[in-house]
């Protein structure tokens, strides 16, 4: 039987990826005669007429709303553009396609739901095992068309419409994929990667889809800060909690072990196993310590304390957690997403840097006011 099933294993394998560089060859061709055509009639309508005084200021004026975009809007855009880019290479590896999938990272994500969400995720599990080629084939796709879109539409609507897909594909990833980030099961962790990187990836868009006024102003970022508050509160409250069980000798050794048995160098494991067994010796001192460096972040961020400290102390956490609780996400083959830390980096990211723009240009803009009084005045 092991025979039987690695060499259906090895025919899976072996047929995705005929159909996935037949599609990617198509959806080429696509790309590049659609993208022919439409340089050659733009080349033809610019050869044939003149721009008129009215086309030319239209042109300056985009131009000079498009220099004005906040710093920290590109920064987020292009990071969800290669995090998109980034899964859909993840998902083209070979055990997407076998049973080893299914076993090693949807069920387990579905086993200790409620009964309402493991029912649907389960469903979604038996749809996927009619067909694990076709399905895994379309969701390399989507994610990669959803990048695509993202780098090549950022000045038009086709940036917007890969933002869309990107929204209802997070959705049905952060259900199906990911037991809502595991809400509902208990022992929820941000050290294991709670609420979902798909979620995340949700949160993203969002803030992308709003008003680009928004973030010049500033006041997506402020915001920005305050949702960093209330969630590592929540999540110091979900890890103090006595039911989630990471005060016992069980609760962390078990996460960092899990983390330290993945496929990887053994330069890795090594501190990972060390933390494990600290885990296990001294839980209570470990998960203090990890409720307490949350609370200290969530107050932080509450006071809006712009220090580099803050920043830094939240980098060298959030790498933490990445390391020995999420084990860097993309380890072992078996990796969907770099799960939930980068994303948390890039929106920490996306905030300072737009926070200290919108500052700036408040700051210009204060200094020409009083200085175009003071011309006034004489």
């Amino acid at each position: 039987m092991p025979m039987n099933g690695s060499a259906n294993d090895a025919l899976q394998i072996s047929t995705f990826y005929g159909m996935l560089f037949n599609v990617l060859w198509i959806l080429f061709f696509i790309v590049f005669f659609t993208s022919l055509m439409v340089w050659f009639f733009r080349w033809i309508s610019f050869a044939a007429e003149e721009e008129s005084d009215s086309q030319q200021s239209r042109r300056a004026a985009l131009t000079a709303e498009s220099s004005k975009e906040s710093s920290g809007r590109a920064v987020l855009w292009w990071g969800l553009a290669a995090f998109w880019l980034l899964d859909a290479v993840l998902q083209a590896q070979p055990l997407m396609v076998t049973s080893v999938f299914v076993h090693e990272v949807l069920l387990p994500a579905a086993k200790d739901q409620p009964q309402w969400l493991r029912a649907m995720m389960n469903w979604g599990i038996e749809i996927w095992e009619q067909n694990p080629i076709t399905y895994n084939l379309i969701t390399v796709v989507l994610q990669a068309v959803i990048g695509s879109l993202m780098v090549f539409g950022r000045r038009n609507r086709l940036g917007t419409v890969g933002l869309c897909l990107g929204a209802g594909w997070s959705l049905v990833l952060w259900v199906f994929g990911e037991g809502m980030g595991g809400l509902w099961s208990g022992g929820m962790s941000f050290m294991s990667g709670a609420p979902g990187s798909a979620f995340l990836y949700l949160v993203c868009t969002v803030m992308l889809l709003l008003p680009k006024n928004m973030w010049q102003n500033g006041q997506i970022q402020r915001r920005l800060r305050q949702c960093f508050a209330g969630f590592w509160l929540l999540m110091a409250i979900l890890q103090s909690l006595p039911s989630a069980g990471f005060w016992q000798p069980g609760g962390l050794t078990t996460l960092f072990g899990n983390a330290s048995s993945m496929p990887q160098p053994q330069f890795l494991a090594k501190p990972i196993e060390l933390l494990a067994m600290l885990t296990f010796h001294f839980p209570v001192l470990w998960n203090g310590v990890c409720v307490g460096i949350m609370l200290v972040l969530s107050y932080g961020f509450w006071k809006n304390i712009d220090s580099l400290w803050l920043m830094i102390v939240t980098g060298i956490w959030l790498l933490f957690a990445w390391w020995m609780g999420q084990d860097f996400g993309v380890l072992g083959g078996l990796g969907t997403d770099p799960n939930s830390a980068p994303v948390l980096a890039l929106l920490l990211v996306a905030g300072k840097w737009g926070i200290k723009q919108a500052t700036n240009r408040k700051s210009t803009r204060a200094i020409l006011s009083i200085t175009n009084r003071q011309l006034g005045h004489r």
